[in-house]
C-alpha cells in the first residue's frame, strides 16, 4: 500500500482522493466498515467492502442518526446528512508521503446520544498543520443504536451489542492501524483523545482487550469511566426499550425494522426519564470495570494525559430557564441531594460556605457537583496509573468567556476551541461567547500536540510542567496567564477523601 500523488491514496480497499484544505490536504467520509444496517444493525462492525475506481472523499459522510438539537448548534444550520450508515472517518495530514508522523484520533462527545466528528469544531486541519502530524476524527453508533445490550434477549450473537459504539471506534482504529501509513501517518505512534463521552471512550478503550497495541497515549477531557453499567442495569434496559415499542421479548428482531428515526426519539424520550444506552461491563468485550484493569496494571504502558474545566456542570443547567428557581437556598441544597447525592453534611457545608460574591446560590452546588462528577473519578484513575509507573499528566481549563452572560464560566467543552485553535466554529461562540484568547488558543493546542508527538505535553512557550504524583499533585492552569499549582483542590481534596470519596 502506498501513497499517493496530491490528494490520491491507496488503501486497502481501494483509491481515494481527497483535497486540500487550507495548507494540508483533508480526506473525509472514509468508510471503515460495512454500513451497521438491515442485518448488521445491532452486531459489531464488520470490514468495510473493497470498491473500484476512485472514490471521492472530499466530502463528509453521513453524521450518526441523533436529534437535530446537537448538530444545529454545532453546525450553525442543518447542513448534513444523517444515516445509520455513518461508520466513517476523517483525515487531515501535511502529505500523504509516508512520512511517519504521529498520529491523532479524536473521538468526539455528546453523552454517547450526539456529536459527530464531522463538526466544524473538530476540523482537524491546524492540527496537521502546525504539528506536522496525521489527525483522525471517528464517527461512530450512538444512542440505541450504539448501545442497546441485547444479549440477555437476542443471545451469544448480540452478547456485546451494549458496546457497539465502542467496538466501531475500535474497528476505525484498526484501520487506522492498516492504513495510516498511506497518508503519512506512522501507525506505532497512535494517541487517541476525546471530550467527555469521548474522554469516557478513552478511558474504557484502555481496558478492553481488543484494543490493546491499537494506540499509545491517551488523552482525557472532562470525562472517565463513571459511565458504565453492568450486565443487569443494561438487559432492564432493553427490555424497558422493548416495551415502549410494543415488541414482546421473543419477537425482538422487529427492532431489525423499526425506523431509525423512532430509535432516536426513543434515546431522547430515555434520556429525559434518566435512562441511557451506555457502555457495560458485558464480560466479553469489556472483561472487567476500567478501575479494576488499571488496578491491575492494564494500562501501565500508556502515558496519560487527564484534565477538568473550571466550572464544568454550568453547562448542564444555565440554559435550562428554571436552574435557578428555586424558593429558597434550602429547597436547592434539598433537591442537590435528592438528585445527585446523597452528599455528607460535611461535604454539604462546606460548598454551601464556599465565597462566592456575585454567584447565584446553585452555583455552589454546581462546584459540588464538578467535583464529584469529573474530579473524583480522575483522581481514580491517576492513582492506578501512578501506582504502576504509567506518567501522568493533569490540568485544568479556566478561561472564563462571556458564554449566556458570563453564566456559563468555563463550562464543560469550552476548553474544546482552544485544544483545536479553532475559535470561529459556530459552537465555539455559543460557548465562550466573542470574547477569545488566541494566545491561549496556540498554547494549549502545541501542549496536545507535543504530548502526540512524545508523551510529554511541555512546550516552550508553557511554565515547565511536571508529570503528576501523589506528593505535589502538580497541575497546569490553562488561563490567560498559565501557570502550574500544587494540589489546588487540597481542601476539597481531603474532605472527600475522609468520606471516602476516592475509591
Amino acid at each position: 500500500m502506498s501513497g499517493g500523488s496530491g490528494g490520491l491514496v491507496k488503501t486497502k480497499q481501494g483509491l481515494v482522493r481527497g483535497a486540500r484544505e487550507r495548507a494540508v490536504y483533508a480526506w473525509k467520509g472514509i468508510p471503515y466498515a460495512l454500513p451497521p444496517i438491515g442485518k448488521y444493525r445491532f452486531k459489531p462492525p464488520h470490514p468495510p467492502e473493497p470498491w473500484d475506481g476512485i472514490r471521492d472523499a472530499a466530502r463528509y459522510g453521513a453524521v450518526p442518526c441523533q436529534s437535530d438539537g446537537y448538530l444545529i448548534s454545532q453546525f450553525g444550520e442543518k447542513s448534513y446528512v444523517m444515516s445509520e450508515d455513518c461508520l466513517n472517518l476523517n483525515i487531515w495530514s501535511p502529505a500523504a508521503d509516508g512520512g511517519k508522523r504521529p498520529v491523532l484520533v479524536w473521538f468526539y462527545g455528546g453523552s454517547y446520544v450526539s456529536g459527530t466528528a464531522n463538526a466544524p469544531l473538530y476540523n482537524g486541519a491546524s492540527f496537521a498543520e502546525r504539528g506536522d502530524l496525521v489527525f483522525v476524527g471517528v464517527n461512530y453508533r450512538l444512542g440505541i443504536l450504539g448501545f442497546l445490550h441485547l444479549g440477555e434477549i437476542a443471545g451469544e450473537e448480540y452478547a456485546a451489542s451494549g458496546n457497539n459504539g465502542l467496538l466501531d471506534q475500535i474497528a476505525a482504529l484498526e484501520w487506522i492501524r492498516d492504513n495510516i501509513e498511506a497518508f503519512g501517518g506512522d501507525p506505532d505512534r497512535v494517541t487517541i483523545f476525546g471530550e467527555s463521552a469521548g474522554a469516557a471512550s478513552v478511558a474504557t478503550l484502555m481496558a478492553m482487550p481488543k484494543a490493546r497495541g491499537l494506540f499509545h497515549r491517551g488523552i482525557m477531557q472532562s470525562g472517565s469511566h463513571k459511565k458504565i453499567i453492568d450486565v443487569e442495569t443494561a438487559a432492564e434496559r432493553a427490555r424497558w426499550a422493548l416495551r415502549q415499542l410494543n415488541i414482546p421479548e421473543k419477537e425482538w428482531e422487529r427492532l431489525l425494522l423499526v425506523e431509525a428515526e423512532r430509535l432516536v426519539e426513543l434515546t431522547a424520550a430515555a434520556a429525559r426519564q434518566q435512562v441511557e444506552f451506555i457502555p457495560l461491563v458485558d464480560g466479553v468485550s469489556l472483561p472487567e470495570h476500567p478501575l479494576t484493569a488499571y488496578g491491575k496494571g492494564a494500562a501501565r504502558d500508556i502515558p496519560v494525559m487527564m484534565g477538568t474545566t473550571l466550572d464544568e456542570m454550568r453547562l448542564m443547567y444555565v440554559y435550562d430557564p428554571h436552574w435557578a428557581d428555586f424558593p429558597d437556598d434550602e429547597a436547592a441544597l434539598e433537591w442537590f441531594d435528592r438528585r445527585f447525592g446523597p452528599f455528607p453534611d460535611e461535604i454539604k457545608q462546606y460548598y454551601v460556605h464556599l465565597d462566592m460574591p456575585g454567584e447565584p446560590f446553585a452555583h455552589k452546588l454546581i462546584a459540588m457537583l464538578n467535583y464529584k462528577s469529573f474530579e473524583l473519578p480522575m483522581q481514580q484513575i491517576a492513582r492506578r496509573q501512578l501506582a504502576h509507573g504509567a506518567p501522568v499528566w493533569l490540568y485544568r481549563f479556566d478561561w472564563r468567556g462571556t458564554g449566556m452572560n458570563g453564566l456559563l464560566g468555563a463550562c464543560h467543552a469550552s476548553e474544546l476551541p482552544y485544544v483545536f485553535n479553532n475559535l470561529d466554529a459556530p459552537r465555539a461562540r455559543i460557548l465562550c461567547g466573542d470574547r477569545m484568547d488566541g494566545e491561549l488558543a496556540l498554547r494549549m493546542h502545541r501542549a496536545w500536540i507535543a504530548f502526540a508527538r512524545s508523551g510529554d505535553p511541555n512546550t516552550p512557550d508553557l511554565p515547565h510542567w511536571p508529570p503528576y504524583d501523589l506528593q505535589t499533585r502538580a497541575r497546569m492552569i490553562f488561563d490567560t496567564n498559565s501557570e502550574v499549582r500544587n494540589d489546588p483542590y487540597k481542601e476539597e481534596r481531603l474532605l472527600w477523601e475522609a468520606h471516602d470519596g476516592m475509591d
